[in-house]
């Protein structure tokens, strides 16, 4: 699995370890491992903390936020090492 989706009202993210813990009204619902994650889109109510995302950070994993009834993403939080290597490469041809 590379990429998960989360657009369930009323779910709430957790990190317990090396894996991601979904909760809804506070019963734990499923476990997904973050090792093989490459992105996250998130849609609805969902809550989160600033420890989950610094967990997806140290994973390189990307998060997309989707937003309103077009769903347009509102928020991109791009691997870390793809994006520089492509900064990189932007500034070399400029």
């Amino acid at each position: 699995m590379n990429t998960l989706f989360v657009d369930k009202r009323g779910i709430e993210l957790k990190v317990d370890s090396n894996a991601l813990t979904v909760y809804q009204d506070k019963t734990r619902i499923n476990t997904v491992p973050l090792a093989p994650l490459k992105r996250i889109f998130i849609q609805g109510d969902v809550q989160l903390s600033a420890s989950v995302l610094a967990k997806l950070g140290e994973y390189q994993i990307g998060v997309v936020v989707l937003y309103g009834l077009k769903a347009e993403p509102t928020l991109l939080m791009p691997m870390i090492g793809k994006d520089a290597q492509r900064r990189q490469a932007q500034y070399t041809v400029l």
